[in-house]
């Protein structure tokens, strides 16, 4: 088994300083993997993988760590749920579907907080991402992104979950022409009603 190693001088790429949890909690969201050691060595942030990470992978750290805030929210998450996606990537200008989730309306122990979307533009100037109840025909939210590099955007300040039981959507679409997005992994983050 091979080990790969990260360090970080705290200084240039943790300015702010690190909260350790909460970064270790980033990190496996982003790569969806735990098979890592984190600590805090001297001025040195040190991350440690027990098998190696692909180019893309070691980009989509990067962003994490140079991303983090050590600033915790007053949010709890209580349920995680990891949707699959229906494409990864697409160059239409409509929204389409990418992700469906089945939501349990008063029946629900938990209410939406965020959708987490690890994506990138590949082409054209944005792309917006919407989460819909499809069977009320309700905007939940949206929001509109540019980054061209492989990272965690989330689609929070949603509308209040659905009383009923309802089918909730993940829609994408890009803006521009020729314009492309590319689409990793869709998180639904709830938190305890």
């Amino acid at each position: 088994m091979s080990m790969m190693n990260f360090s970080y001088l705290m200084d240039s790429s943790l300015p702010n300083g690190v909260n350790i949890d909460k970064l270790r909690g980033e990190i496996i969201l982003a790569l969806d993997r735990e098979d890592f050691y984190l600590a805090i060595r001297g001025p040195k942030l040190v991350v440690k993988f027990s098998a190696t990470l692909d180019n893309a992978e070691q980009t989509i750290l990067n962003n994490t760590i140079n991303g983090h805030s050590p600033i915790m929210t007053d949010v709890v998450i209580d349920n995680i749920i990891n949707l699959e996606c229906q494409f990864h990537d697409t160059s239409i200008t409509t929204y389409q579907t990418c992700a469906q989730y089945l939501y349990p309306g008063k029946l629900a122990h938990y209410s939406i907080k965020s959708v987490k979307i690890l994506a990138y533009l590949e082409s054209g100037t944005s792309y917006d991402v919407r989460l819909v109840d499809v069977t009320n025909g309700t905007l939940l939210g949206v929001a509109s992104y540019s980054n061209i590099q492989t990272e965690i955007v989330t689609l929070d300040s949603l509308s209040t979950s659905p009383k009923s039981e309802s089918l909730l959507e993940v829609q994408i679409k890009v803006n521009g022409t020729g314009a492309k997005v590319n689409v990793r992994s869709i998180t639904v983050l709830e938190s305890e009603v």
